[in-house]
């Protein structure tokens, strides 16, 4: 694939059996329709020289074009590639200097679906992890009492009956429990 006839040098040496099988592509000698039945127009933003005044039209129509022939899905999955190719090209682009150099109305990234996701499962795993810090809390609380009610004397029938717990639990906790 070449930006022009001008471009293309011949096929190399080691590649010269599988000339009639292998095409050049020209991509400037597309016709429009061409270039929208193919992902060739994302492909000709990859090999633009890196220079916002060149590529920000290119994106613009391949996002113009996508919009005429694509599925909302589709559209949303070539903008994503758009903005990819943008910030591969021009490293130092924010996110929201990609929008504007399309003119995209995208939400900010605390709206994107991603950015709710990403901190749904954050507050489920902080909730998770409270959760388990409190029920170790609880019982070191409980684990106390009994080692101070074992230490005061108080028989074995009181203690389960004031802790709730079997007579295995206890004596479980009574070996760990130095007297």
């Amino acid at each position: 694939m070449y930006a022009n006839t001008g471009l293309d040098t011949g096929i190399p040496k080691q590649y010269r059996e599988l000339e009639g099988r292998v095409h050049r592509i020209y991509l400037d000698a597309l016709s429009e329709t061409q270039k929208t039945q193919h992902p060739i127009d994302l492909l000709e933003l990859l090999i633009l020289p890196r220079n916002t005044e060149i590529i920000a039209p290119k994106a613009r129509s391949v996002l113009e074009r996508a919009a005429k022939v694509q599925s909302p899905v589709q559209q949303q999955e070539t903008i994503k590639l758009v903005l990819q190719i943008l910030t591969q090209k021009f490293s130092n682009l924010t996110y929201t200097e990609a929008q504007m150099l399309l003119d995209l109305n995208l939400p900010s990234f605390e709206e994107t679906q991603f950015y709710k996701d990403i901190i749904q499962r954050g507050l489920q795993q902080g909730l998770q992890q409270g959760v388990e810090q409190g029920v170790q809390g609880e019982r070191k609380k409980a684990l106390r009492a009994i080692e101070r009610m074992l230490h005061k004397g108080m028989d074995d029938e009181t203690i389960m009956s004031i802790m709730d717990i079997s007579p295995e639990e206890l004596a479980s906790i009574k070996q760990n429990i130095v007297l």
